[in-house]
């Protein structure tokens, strides 16, 4: 098959979207299809197309105002977007949309419509509760608009989780039109530290300390991962270690007992998972994140949102501890499992084994195949 990716960024721009994309377009081409990816350069990143692990990469120039000001990951693009997605649209057998929000997906759905292309559509996040009344004005517009209309128009539709498939129930997109798929990590990157002599040395590497017990959060550090209220969480029991794009508050750096990391290379991320001893997720509407299965792969207990629809997934609550998202209750589940070796070791073992069963990515991205086969395999042209 001939398959575009379009997302509105690549790797080595950092983020969920962008390495979900990236995965999979390595996978399906080292699988035999022809693929192609179109995405806007982010900062400091050169537009133009480059062959990287298999896959033909398009970047092309865009305004990234929006993520600079306010951390928004919405960049702005001109004529060469269209361009560009003309061209790859007209030579693909199947385009693949990455979440209605974008500028990129608008595009690439209209050329895609215009060509009589095939189109899926992973939708990663639902409705995003945000502080800023203009933001959610915004997204409902979004939805309202140009979202109703993808979603309509799309021949398939790709979720990672019972919410986001909610979220489409609530936007009256045809249940028989959403499949949820699991996503998953490369367990041969995400792995347990070895040795405590391996943790210690990457500590080390890190600047971090080698006696405190560390809990880790990796996500943008933006108000609906639930960051603020894990900042009101540290303790003097553990040091907090966070890892992520976005801005907080200049005091957070100077603060005892939390380490800012910011941004870092998504290379990197297995041994920042490797020198912790828990993983905590306080994140609204967000249910195993590639985060959480990183984390769980690399054998971390898992302290995150007690989301209503973790209990469609039969976990053992006893080994994965959901709890509020507020200061008082994160705190007293990661003092817990920091002070008792025992439960612990029980949990990170719940979530490496968990990982296995559920979260490999290799043998998850069949699942993909298997829907880009089915709309090819539909009769008719697509319909909206």
């Amino acid at each position: 098959m001939r398959i575009l990716l379009i997302s509105h960024f690549y790797p080595p721009h950092i983020g969920g979207i962008e390495t979900v994309v990236r995965q999979q377009a390595v996978s399906l081409g080292k699988s035999g299809h022809d693929v192609a990816v179109v995405a806007f350069a982010g900062d400091g990143e050169r537009p133009g197309s480059t062959a990287e692990s298999g896959v033909t990469v398009s970047r092309v120039r865009a305004w990234n105002c929006l993520e600079r000001r306010f951390g928004i990951p919405q960049p702005l693009g001109g004529l060469s977007l269209y361009t560009t997605l003309r061209r790859r649209v007209a030579g693909a057998d199947v385009v693949h949309l990455n979440d209605v929000f974008y500028l990129g997906s608008w595009a690439g759905f209209l050329l895609a419509r215009r060509h009589a292309k095939r189109i899926v559509l992973t939708q990663h996040v639902g409705l995003v509760e945000h502080p800023s009344r203009l933001v959610t004005a915004v997204q409902r517009l979004v939805y309202r608009t140009a979202g109703r209309r993808i979603f309509a128009g799309a021949d398939a539709i790709v979720v990672y989780n019972a919410n986001v498939a909610a979220f489409l129930r609530e936007q009256r997109v045809p249940p028989a039109k959403v499949t949820e798929l699991r996503n998953g990590v490369d367990l041969t990157r995400f792995r347990p530290a070895t040795s405590a002599p391996e943790r210690r040395d990457l500590r080390r590497r890190y600047g971090l300390p080698v006696d405190r017990p560390l809990a880790l959060f990796v996500g943008r550090m933006v108000p609906k991962k639930g960051i603020a209220a894990l900042y009101e969480a540290r303790s003097g029991a553990y040091d907090l270690v966070l890892v992520g794009g976005g801005e907080v508050p200049a005091a957070w750096y100077s603060t005892p007992g939390v380490h800012v990391l910011g941004a870092v290379p998504h290379e990197e991320l297995p041994d920042l998972y490797r020198l912790a001893d828990v993983f905590v997720f306080p994140a609204a509407g967000e249910i195993f994140t590639l985060a959480v299965q990183e984390a769980m792969a690399s054998g971390l207990p898992i302290v995150t949102t007690n989301d209503d629809a973790y209990a469609g997934y039969g976990l053992d609550t006893e080994r994965i501890a959901l709890v509020p998202p507020r200061p008082d209750e994160l705190r007293a589940a990661v003092e817990d499992i920091t002070a008792d070796p025992r439960r612990s070791a029980e949990m990170g073992a719940y979530s490496l084994a968990l990982a296995h069963e559920r979260f490999d990515w290799e043998k998850n991205i069949g699942a993909i195949e298997d829907v880009y086969a089915g709309v090819l395999a539909a009769e008719g042209a697509p319909g909206c």
